[in-house]
C-alpha cells in the first residue's frame, strides 16, 4: 500500500509538471549583465510582473500568441511575440540603452525650463488619472527581501524564536498572492490566499493596499508630498531631460529636485507620457533618518489609455541603532474587470486601445452625457498652449469636482465614509512549495530558495500556525530551568490561547523607593480567543513591598466583544502605591538610583486602591461612545525605609510633594465614586476590515470630543464631589516620514 500510494503521489507530481507552460528565461543588457527587476507586461492578460534580482523570469501562461513587453528604466522597452505552446517557452531578452531627444520646439522664449510646462499639464491632470478608473478586480503577488549586514545581539535576541534565530549575511524574505477587489471611490475587498515568511516571529501578513495606494496622483503618500501635488510648485524644482518613443508613445522625463532637505520630500525622475499627461513610470527616492528609501512604479496602457501600475518596487537601504541592511518589496498586478469612470469628461478618452476585446465594454458606453459647464471649463483650460499656476489648481479642484459625481450617495446619518475588507483565506498559509512553483510570478533567487528550505527544515513546508507553534513549543521544552527564570509564552489550544510569563529574573519588577523599600513581583499575560473574531486578554503585575509591607497589584482584563463596532469592555484593579505627579514625574528608576546613589528621595506616593469598570463602542463610523465607573481609595503614605548606598550623612524628604503643606487637605485620605460619559467624533474616519474586525486607518480631519465626569459622595467623610464638563479638539499630523506632530486644544 505504502508503494502504491509513492508511486500515485509520483505521477501526480509528473502530471502536474508535463502540464507546466508558460515564458521564462533572463533579461540583460547590452553586456550581458543582468538587469534586476526589469518589468514585464503582457498585453493580453494587462498582466505585470518583473524579474527577480538576478535577471531572471518565469511565468506561467496558458497555451496561445501573447505580445509580451519588457522594460526597465533607463533601457529601451523590447516587444515580443511569444506563441505558448504545451512547455515553458525560453526567452533571453537583451536591452539597449535609452536614447533621450530634446526637441528644438521644447526651448521656451521666456527661458523657462519646458519640463514646467508638462508638470503643469501632469498636475492639473493628476485628479483625473487618479480617478480614471470606476472599479476592477486584481490579482497581486508581493515578494518582501531582507538582508542584514549588522545587527546588535540584544535586538537578534528579542525576534529569536526558538531554532529560528536572525543572523548577519543571510536573507529572509516573505511573499504573498492576493485578490483585491475595488469600487471607487476609495472601497477595497481584499482575501489573501497564499502567504509565507521566513522571518522568525513574524507572522502578520502583507496588507498589498500599502502598494496600490500608493499612487502619485495623491496630495501626499504617508507624509511625503508628491511631485504631482497641487502645491508641488512650493517644494519642487523641475528639468526636463529630454524624450523618447515607447511605441506611438512620446514619454517626457523630467527630473525632480526638492527646493530644500526635509523628510517630506523626494528626487529623482518623473516620466510622463505626452498628450495623456499621465505618468509612465517613476524613480524616486527620500531621505529619512533611518536610511533612504527608494520607490519605482511602472505604469501601462490597461484599457483605452488609462495607464494603471503594474509593477511597484520599494528598496530601503537601513542605518539606524546599529542595524545596517536593506529591504526590499517588489510586487506585480494582474488587472481585470476594469471599467472607467463615466462622470469623467468622455472627450480625453481616447481611442486607442492595448486590445482587450473582453474589456471593451469597461469604459463608456450607450448614449454620449450631455456636457456640463464644468467639463467645457476643463475644455478651455486645456485647450491653452501654457497653463499658470493658477489654471492648474483650477483644473485639478474641477476635475476633483467631476469625479466626485460617481460617488454614491449616503443614506441619512450615514458616516461610513470609506472601507478596506481584508480577509485571509483558511489555508493560507498551508501551501506547499509545489503550490508556490505554480503561481509564482517572481522566480526565487537561489539565496531565497535557501532560505526557505531551511525554515522547512526547522517548521515543516505548509505547516499551519497552530502546529508550527506547538513545534516551537516542544523544541524549547528542553530546558525548564531557562523558561522559569528567563521568562516564555506557552501555546496550548491550537493557538487559541497563549500565557506568558516574564520570568523570575524581571528587571522591571524589582524596584526600589523610600515608601515601599525594595518591592519584587512577577508578570502574567494571557490572551484567549474563543472564535476568530472575539479576544479576552487579562495582564496582571503582582509583587509585594517588603518594607511597607503591602502587596502591589495592577490588574487589566478586557474583551473585545464587538469586532466590527470595536466594542471594548473591561475591568481594571489597582492596589499600590502611585506617584502624586504620575504624569510627568520622575522613572520609577530614575528615582530608584538618585535613592541608592545620591540619597535623594525625589518620588512622593500616595496608596491608590481601584476598580474601575469601562465600556467603548462605535456607535457609527467615526463616532466613538466610551464609558467607566471608578470606585477607589486614595490613602496616605510615610517613608518606610531609610536605606541608601552613599551619603548616609544626608537626610531622606519627608513623603509630601513639595509645593504642598504637610497639613493641606491634599494629602488627606480620599474616596471616590466617579462616573465618566466621552463622545468622540472623527469626521471621514477610514478604517479597514481585517478578518471581521474593524481597525482604524486615520483621518485628515481632527478628533472632537465632549465628556462629563461626576463624582458622587456616599455614606461617610471623604468622598469626593464634583462634575466637570470638558471639551477638546485633537489631530495627530504626519509632517513626514518618520515624524508627527501632535496637537490638542482643550477647555472645561
Amino acid at each position: 500500500m505504502r508503494k502504491l500510494f509513492f508511486i500515485l503521489l509520483l505521477l501526480t507530481v509528473y502530471s502536474l509538471s508535463s502540464h507546466s507552460q508558460g515564458i521564462r528565461g533572463r533579461i540583460l543588457d547590452l553586456n550581458g549583465e543582468p538587469v534586476p527587476y526589469a518589468a514585464i507586461f503582457i498585453k493580453e492578460l494587462t498582466r505585470g510582473t518583473t524579474c527577480n534580482a538576478l535577471g531572471q523570469f518565469s511565468l506561467p501562461l496558458q497555451p496561445g500568441n501573447y505580445t509580451i513587453f519588457f522594460r526597465s528604466l533607463g533601457y529601451t522597452e523590447v516587444t515580443r511575440d511569444v506563441d505558448v505552446g504545451e512547455s515553458f517557452t525560453e526567452l533571453e531578452i537583451e536591452l539597449p540603452p535609452q536614447t533621450y531627444m530634446i526637441p528644438e520646439v521644447r526651448i521656451s522664449a521666456s527661458g523657462e525650463d519646458p519640463a514646467y510646462w508638462i508638470m503643469r499639464k501632469a498636475i492639473g491632470l493628476a485628479n483625473y488619472h487618479m480617478n480614471e478608473v470606476a472599479s476592477y478586480q486584481a490579482e497581486i503577488y508581493i515578494k518582501g527581501t531582507a538582508l542584514l549586514d549588522e545587527i546588535p545581539r540584544a535586538i537578534a535576541r528579542r525576534i529569536e524564536v526558538g531554532d529560528m534565530k536572525v543572523r548577519k549575511g543571510e536573507v529572509y524574505m516573505l511573499e504573498s498572492l492576493n485578490n483585491v477587489r475595488f469600487n471607487a471611490p476609495d472601497t477595497y475587498e481584499m482575501t489573501v490566499i497564499a502567504s509565507q515568511n521566513t522571518l522568525p516571529g513574524y507572522t502578520d501578513n502583507v496588507n498589498p493596499m500599502d502598494y496600490v495606494n500608493a499612487s502619485l496622483y495623491q496630495q501626499q503618500i504617508e507624509g511625503f508630498i508628491s511631485p504631482l501635488a497641487r502645491n508641488a510648485f512650493a517644494f519642487y524644482r523641475y528639468r526636463f531631460e529630454g524624450t523618447f518613443l515607447e511605441g506611438t508613445y512620446v514619454v517626457n522625463k523630467i527630473r525632480v529636485v526638492p527646493k530644500r532637505e526635509s523628510q517630506q520630500l523626494c528626487e529623482g525622475y518623473l516620466y510622463i507620457v505626452e498628450d495623456l499627461w499621465c505618468l509612465h513610470s517613476s524613480d524616486l527616492s527620500i531621505n529619512t533618518i533611518a536610511g533612504t528609501i527608494y520607490l519605482q512604479q511602472l505604469y501601462a496602457n490597461v484599457i483605452m489609455d488609462a495607464w494603471l501600475p503594474v509593477n511597484h518596487k520599494i528598496r530601503a537601504d537601513i542605518k539606524i541603532a546599529g542595524v545596517v541592511g536593506s529591504i526590499t518589496y517588489v510586487s506585480s498586478l494582474k488587472y481585470s474587470d476594469v471599467s472607467l469612470n463615466p462622470n469623467l469628461p468622455e472627450v480625453y478618452f481616447s481611442a486607442t486601445d492595448p486590445g482587450m476585446n473582453n474589456q471593451e465594454d469597461g469604459g463608456n458606453s450607450g448614449d454620449t452625457p450631455p456636457v456640463t459647464r464644468e467639463q467645457e471649463r476643463i475644455n478651455e483650460l486645456l485647450q491653452k498652449e501654457e497653463l499658470s499656476n493658477r489654471d492648474v489648481d483650477r483644473l485639478s479642484k474641477l476635475i476633483e469636482k467631476e469625479a466626485e459625481k460617481a460617488v454614491p450617495e449616503k443614506k441619512p446619518g450615514d458616516l461610513n465614509q470609506t472601507g478596506t475588507r481584508f480577509t485571509i483565506a483558511e489555508n493560507a498559509v498551508r501551501n506547499d512549495s509545489l503550490y508556490w512553483s505554480k503561481v509564482r510570478p517572481i522566480p526565487l533567487t537561489p539565496q531565497e530558495s535557501i532560505t526557505l528550505k531551511a525554515r522547512d527544515s526547522i517548521m515543516g513546508p505548509g505547516v499551519p500556525k497552530a502546529v508550527r507553534d506547538s513545534v516551537r513549543v516542544a523544541r524549547r521544552r528542553g530546558n525548564p530551568a531557562r523558561n522559569l527564570l528567563l521568562g516564555k509564552t506557552y501555546r496550548p489550544g491550537h493557538g487559541r490561547f497563549r500565557f506568558e510569563h516574564d520570568g523570575l529574573i524581571d528587571i522591571d519588577m524589582l524596584g526600589y523607593n523610600t515608601v515601599d523599600g525594595i518591592s519584587y513581583g512577577q508578570q502574567l499575560r494571557l490572551d484567549w480567543r474563543p472564535d476568530s473574531v472575539h479576544t479576552l486578554r487579562s495582564h496582571l503585575r503582582a509583587g509585594y513591598a517588603f518594607q511597607r509591607k503591602a502587596p502591589l497589584l495592577q490588574w487589566s482584563t478586557d474583551l473585545l466583544y464587538a469586532p466590527m463596532a470595536r466594542g471594548k469592555a473591561a475591568l481594571y484593579l489597582n492596589y499600590r502605591s502611585s506617584d502624586f505627579n504620575g504624569l510627568s514625574g520622575i522613572p520609577a528608576t530614575t528615582n530608584m538610583a538618585y535613592t541608592l546613589l545620591l540619597r535623594q528621595n525625589h518620588m512622593k506616593m500616595y496608596e491608590q486602591i481601584e476598580a474601575t469598570l469601562y465600556n467603548r463602542i462605535d456607535v457609527a463610523n467615526g463616532l466613538v461612545l466610551t464609558t467607566s465607573v471608578t470606585y477607589g481609595l486614595q490613602n496616605r503614605l510615610e517613608n518606610h525605609s531609610e536605606f541608601s548606598l552613599f551619603f548616609r550623612n544626608r537626610e531622606f524628604t519627608p513623603n509630601i510633594p513639595a509645593a504642598i503643606p504637610g497639613d493641606a487637605g491634599e494629602l488627606d485620605d480620599h474616596r471616590k465614586f466617579l462616573g465618566e460619559v466621552r463622545l468622540e467624533y472623527t469626521p471621514r474616519q477610514y478604517f479597514e476590515i481585517q478578518n471581521f474586525r474593524k481597525n482604524l486607518k486615520g483621518s485628515g480631519w481632527p478628533t472632537f470630543q465632549v465628556g462629563f465626569r461626576h463624582a458622587v459622595p456616599l455614606s461617610g467623610e471623604g468622598w469626593a464631589d464634583f462634575g466637570e464638563l470638558e471639551a477638546e479638539i485633537s489631530q495627530v499630523v504626519e509632517t513626514g516620514l518618520l515624524s508627527e506632530l501632535d496637537w490638542s486644544l482643550s477647555g472645561g
